[in-house]
């Protein structure tokens, strides 16, 4: 069978329809709307058209019916659409699974710049996660540190009451000081040597009571 066009062009005008008509914006959504995978695409779309079979020809007439001539996708005769192209946006939003966009006057967002929008979104999500884990981080920081205040409050109340303790003793030590010399004043004051009651003795009269 003779080609008329190389399938990987017809592909290009397949995708650059959806584009402009049906909101598929990157070759990952085309892909996941036919059901191949992005780099079989990228590369059928980058001309290589030994990727571009009857099947992914097929693949999208069955994904978007009503809307591609089917003899065009496969031997480029005829017409990119068909005659009777009355396959609203509506429908292809249902076939694709998709919730109705809200209709819009803007221009339509380059491959480019939607997956950069993608890889932002991407990125935000990550940084999201990794701000949770962060702040999970700092209120377990701010537990330790409250857990290190209450001991170093603990271990200058016990100071304090370690230095009133020594004060105690220093007074209570001060006290008997003075009590230990008082009684020995005391004592001092109350005591005679036996030599001195001896000779108190001596000196006393011997006076008989039989006389």
């Amino acid at each position: 069978m003779i080609f008329m066009k190389r399938r990987s062009e017809i592909l290009k005008e397949v995708y650059a329809h959806l584009r402009n008509h049906f909101g598929i914006h990157t070759q990952g959504q085309f892909a996941d709307a036919i059901g191949y995978s992005r780099p079989v695409i990228s590369s059928a779309l980058n001309g290589n058209d030994d990727n571009v079979t009857d099947k992914m020809l097929r693949a999208v007439n069955n994904k978007f019916p009503g809307v591609f001539n089917i003899d065009y996708l496969l031997t480029g005769e005829g017409q990119l659409l068909t005659v009777e192209e009355d396959v609203t946006k509506k429908e292809i939003d249902t076939l694709l699974g998709r919730k109705p966009e809200k209709p819009d006057n803007n221009t339509e967002v380059p491959e480019a710049i939607q997956e950069l929008l993608d890889r932002t979104i991407a990125v935000s999500k990550r940084n999201e996660a990794l701000v949770e884990s962060l702040a999970g981080t700092i209120q377990s920081l701010n537990t330790f540190s409250a857990q290190i205040e209450s001991m170093r409050k603990e271990n200058e109340n016990l100071k304090a009451s370690n230095t009133k303790l020594g004060q105690r003793l220093d007074k209570a030590a001060e006290l008997f000081m003075r009590l230990n010399n008082q009684v020995a004043t005391l004592l001092k004051d109350r005591s005679y040597t036996q030599s001195e009651h001896d000779t108190m003795k001596a000196s006393e009269p011997n006076v008989s009571p039989y006389k």
